[in-house]
């Protein structure tokens, strides 16, 4: 099971309105409709951007809706990190290189080391190794300015 993205520095929290029918799980890398609502975010999410990280489940039974239909989101700007998952293990020299996010729905995204051509995920420092005895690999990531849906200070 992955652990949910905690947001590092210079992060906004905001509420967002869902598309109908999503289901997400806290953690899942979100993007932002024309509408104003929000969806999680594919594998790969190309042209449509990350806004940020939802930070509440719903839907499909996963927790009671808290917010009215409204998801909290810790909205990524361009100087916005975030403390993710890697997916296998990080070595000193990736710190700098940029990879792609694992996003199921209904996951929490993590970060895919093995991605190394849709990439969105910029890692800016190695928190913890589990080469070092930690239980899991964590990054500290940004986001790729084109990538950003929000992008603003």
């Amino acid at each position: 099971m992955a652990i949910v993205p905690i947001p590092n520095k210079h992060v906004d929290i905001r509420h967002y309105t869902m598309t109908a029918g999503q289901t997400f799980s806290a953690g899942n890398a979100v993007v932002l409709a024309a509408a104003g609502t929000v969806s999680t975010a594919g594998d790969d999410p190309g042209t449509d951007g990350i806004l940020g990280f939802a930070l509440s489940g719903y839907g499909g039974g996963l927790e009671v809706d808290p917010y009215a239909g409204k998801i909290p989101v810790a909205v990524a700007k361009s100087n916005s990190t975030f403390i993710l998952e890697a997916d296998t293990d990080v070595a000193a020299t990736n710190v700098g290189e940029s990879f792609g996010v694992n996003n199921a729905a209904g996951v929490c995204c993590s970060l895919d080391v093995g991605d190394t051509s849709a990439t969105c995920l910029l890692i800016e420092a190695i928190i913890a190794d589990s080469d070092d005895g930690h239980p899991s690999n964590m990054v500290e990531v940004s986001i790729h300015g084109d990538t950003l849906q929000f992008g603003g200070p």
